[in-house]
This record gives C-alpha cells, sequence and structure tokens, in this order.
C-alpha cells in the first residue's frame, strides 16, 4: 500500500508540474479560441482527476483493511515490456500487420485467456477493424 501511495503522490506531483509548464505556454491572440496548451491541460486535469481516486481509494482500504499485503508483478510488467519493445523493432522486419497480430497473440497468451478461439477472432478482428477504419475509411495506407 505504501508503494501504491508514493506513486500516486508522484504522478499527481507530475501532473502539478506539467500543469504549471502548460500555464507558461502564451495564450494565442484573434480569432483563436484554442491555443497550443489546450489538449495539455485537458490531459493533465484528466490524470490529477484519476490519480485523486485512485489515492483516495487506497487510502480508504488501507483503512478497512489495514493487514493487506503489496503485491507486485514486476517481472510479468517487465516482460510485457520487453514484448512491446520487440514488437516496435519487429515492424520494419515484418510488417505493421503481421507483428501487431503476434503481439496480439502473446499478450492474450500472457493475460491468460481461457477461450482458444478468440486468440485467432480477437487479432484478426482488431486487424481487420483497423484495415476498414485507415485504409478504406480514411485512405491512410498502414505500414
Amino acid at each position: 500500500m505504501k508503494k501504491e501511495i508514493y506513486f500516486n503522490l508522484f504522478l499527481f506531483a507530475i501532473g502539478i508540474a506539467g500543469l504549471y509548464f502548460t500555464y507558461q505556454i502564451p495564450d494565442p491572440g484573434g480569432s483563436v479560441d484554442l491555443g497550443a496548451s489546450f489538449f495539455p491541460k485537458i490531459i493533465l486535469f484528466t490524470l490529477l482527476g484519476l490519480v485523486s481516486i485512485q489515492l483516495l481509494l487506497t487510502i480508504l482500504d488501507k483503512i478497512k483493511n489495514p493487514m493487506t499485503q503489496d503485491r507486485v508483478f514486476v517481472p510479468k510488467a517487465f516482460i510485457f515490456i520487453a514484448i512491446i519493445a520487440a514488437y516496435i523493432i519487429s515492424f520494419p522486419v515484418i510488417g505493421y500487420k503481421l507483428s501487431t497480430f503476434i503481439l496480439i497473440l502473446i499478450l492474450m497468451y500472457l493475460l491468460e485467456v481461457k477461450k482458444y478461439q478468440y486468440f485467432i477472432a480477437i487479432p484478426a478482428g482488431t486487424l481487420a477493424f483497423l484495415f476498414i477504419v485507415f485504409e478504406i475509411l480514411l485512405g491512410v495506407p498502414l505500414p
């Protein structure tokens, strides 16, 4: 619990610092309603709100269950990071479509999806959706 509280406080500090720097961006003059700081402010206020909720829930859970232990799944997190890095590296070698299909298969296996019919349906459906949206509707070729 302590680590989660510290991590949430760290994210809250990042959000506050980001807002400080975002408010340093000059507002555009003239007829432009939204400036360069509009989208970062939305993201940072959302971050602060979600971190505040998570911090509150963590503290309330700590009050309700003072004997709960921290469980850290560090090895699985590093495996996911390594898989994403391999996915990025595999783009130029085997292409977007095949590397995305393989990535989804591996992530589903690591997340212990029980129904094996999903192992083909979900990656194929994801690629079909991306193909329809980007290549057909938007006319943007996938790499």
